[in-house]
């Protein structure tokens, strides 16, 4: 297993600027008599580290997935997502019991009319990303589609390049919102995630994201896991990223280009 990964993704970090410690949620002080008194109501832990430089738009990626940006739909007992968020229009949708391929419920669209739309904050700097399983009638296939520019997507069905779509199911993304409409039979849908960012592809297709055993993690809380994760599975955490911006180049010639490094904090929720 690599040493730390983010909702399935390995994470790269910079040498030397890991650190896991805990935070002790309390307090310490002396008690009238002068005895020092601790009172201790949990302990949680907080990671963090830098990663090594990269380019700005790698960094956007990797800022948005360790920050936990966009939202979640686990369909399980309604149509409203991880941050409160519903629909904007839908017609002939509902959460459904029929299967599902996490939790206890699916989006079922009805046959030719259902119809659903959620929005998304992403924009034609950040790109948008939207991953999702789909029923084919057999199986669930997991489905990326992700534009850097907003605009043109790239289509991914279960982790490989594609430029097939979803049988019976018509998907209409943008930089600002997803369209899911059923053709002439009933489909389902589960654990869709709305991206206001582009990840990056090797994240699909090498390092399988999203992941086929777990599901997505709530946003805007992330899943921590690894071997740096020593007392559990896996860690329910919430990011804070900073960067620092510099050049490298030849300061003879000209020729520089921008890097970005990011610091990361994840502070166990």
């Amino acid at each position: 297993m690599p040493f730390l990964r983010v909702n399935g993704v390995p994470v790269r970090v910079a040498r030397r600027s890991y650190s896991d410690a805990p935070e002790d949620i309390g307090s310490v002080a002396r008690a009238y008599g002068g005895r020092l008194r601790k009172s201790r109501h949990a302990r949680k832990r907080v990671v963090s580290f830098d990663l090594p430089a990269m380019s700005p738009a790698a960094a956007v990626a990797w800022e948005g997935l360790l920050t936990g940006a966009g939202e979640r739909w686990s369909f399980d007992s309604h149509l409203f997502g991880s941050k409160g968020t519903g629909p904007t229009s839908s017609t002939g949708a509902t959460s459904d019991a029929t299967r599902a391929r996490f939790g206890a419920k699916s989006l079922r669209l009805v046959a030719t009319t259902g119809t659903i739309t959620y929005a998304n904050s992403g924009n034609t700097v950040a790109g948008a990303s939207y991953l999702f399983w789909h029923w084919n009638g057999a199986t669930w296939d997991a489905w990326a589609y992700v534009a850097p520019d907003g605009v043109t997507f790239a289509r991914y069905k279960n982790w490989v390049a594609t430029g097939t779509t979803p049988s019976g199911l018509t998907v209409t993304p943008s930089a600002i919102s997803i369209i899911l409409a059923a053709g002439g039979a009933d489909v389902w849908v589960d654990d869709l995630v709305v991206l206001p960012y582009a990840v990056v592809a090797t994240w699909i297709t090498v390092d399988l994201f999203p992941s086929s055993s777990v599901a997505f993690s709530d946003l805007f809380e992330v899943r921590l896991e690894g071997d740096a994760v020593a007392e559990a599975t896996s860690r329910t955490v919430i990011g804070r990223v900073s960067a620092v911006d510099f050049e490298r180049g030849n300061a003879g010639t000209g020729m520089q280009s921008a890097l970005r490094q990011l610091a990361v904090t994840l502070e166990e929720a």
